[in-house]
C-alpha cells in the first residue's frame, strides 16, 4: 500500500501549503498478530524514518504487544524541528549536526521498553530502559560519547561530555523527579 498526504497548514513560516508526505507499508496477518513488513514514512524535506516488527492483540490496545525496530536516515535541526511542529509544537533545539536514529520499541503498549540510538558528527547517545505509563516510574540507562556541548550550546559550557547515567524512579515534570539517579 502507498500513500500520499497532502497537508495544508496554517504555519506558513514553517511550512508551504501542500507539502506532501509519503507513505508506504507492507503489512500481513491479523488483528491477534499484525506484522510490519516494512513501513517508510518520507517527509517534505526528506527525512525518512523506516519500521519493521509485529504487534500482537491489535484490538486490546493498551494491553497489546509489539517488537518494532525503526531506523532513520541523517535527519539534520531543521528537518527535526519541521516535524515536531507537525505535532503542534514549536521546539527550540541544540545546533546539532545531522543525526541517524535507530533502535527498537517492545513490550506493551502501557509499559514499553526501548534501546535507542543517536549517531551524530555531535556526539554518539544510547537510552535503554522503560517507562510504566500508568505509575509514570521509569528505569533508564544513558550513555553520552563525546557530545560536543559547546558546539551546540555555546561557549560557556565545557568543550565536550562523555557521561553514562542511570535512572530507576518516577518521572514527572522536571520538579517532581523522585528516584536514584547516578
Amino acid at each position: 500500500m502507498d500513500l500520499t498526504a497532502m497537508t495544508t497548514l496554517d504555519n506558513k513560516e514553517t511550512f508551504s501549503s501542500n507539502e506532501t508526505v509519503s507513505l508506504s507499508t507492507r503489512l500481513s496477518g491479523s488483528l491477534d498478530l499484525l506484522n510490519i513488513e516494512k513501513l517508510n514514512i518520507i517527509t517534505f524535506s526528506g527525512a525518512a524514518i523506516d519500521v519493521s516488527g509485529s504487534i500482537a492483540d491489535v484490538t486490546k490496545i493498551p494491553d497489546s504487544r509489539c517488537k518494532l525496530a525503526f531506523h532513520t536516515n541523517p535527519v539534520s535541526r531543521n528537518q527535526a524541528m519541521n516535524m515536531m511542529t507537525l505535532f503542534g509544537s514549536v521546539p527550540v533545539l541544540p545546533d546539532f549536526k545531522p543525526c541517524a536514529i535507530s533502535g527498537s520499541i517492545g513490550n506493551t503498549f502501557n509499559y514499553p521498553e526501548f534501546d535507542i540510538q543517536i549517531i551524530s558528527a555531535s556526539g554518539n547517545f544510547g537510552l535503554t530502559g522503560n517507562y510504566d505509563l500508568k505509575t509514570n516510574f521509569s528505569k533508564l540507562n544513558a550513555s553520552l560519547n563525546d557530545v560536543k556541548i559547546r558546539e551546540m550550546f555555546g561557549e560557556q559550557y565545557p568543550e565536550n561530555l562523555t557521561a553514562n547515567l542511570t535512572w530507576d524512579g518516577r518521572l514527572g515534570a522536571l520538579n517532581e523527579l523522585s528516584g536514584e539517579g547516578m
